[in-house]
């Protein structure tokens, strides 16, 4: 088969693939904190000064997921960003957040 009819394909299951694992995580800390807030205190701002955080560190990690998947499309040749943009790990960085 033609590349040109095998990327979106591709795509769009490297796509769906990024979005399930990063729900997975999301999912996984939200469920993480539901077990463990009540132990730190019963008192809600300790509790909030540990989950506010612990879900920003959530998301870093959930940005660095899209970064390796935009840099694997990259490399499996399935596009790029374009304008004024040179691939550099940090501007795949930036996009994905």
């Amino acid at each position: 088969m033609d590349m040109n009819h095998e990327w979106p394909v591709t795509m769009a299951l490297l796509t769906v693939g990024l979005v399930m694992l990063a729900v997975f995580i999301h999912y996984e800390a939200l469920n993480f904190l539901s077990r463990n807030l009540r132990r730190i205190s019963e008192a809600p701002r300790p509790r909030i000064l540990v989950l506010v955080p612990f879900i920003l560190l959530t998301h870093v990690i959930e940005i660095w997921v899209f970064t390796a998947g935009y840099l694997l499309a990259m490399q499996l040749g399935l596009g790029t960003l374009a304008g004024d943009f040179n691939n550099t790990l940090q501007e795949v960085a930036y996009f994905s957040a």
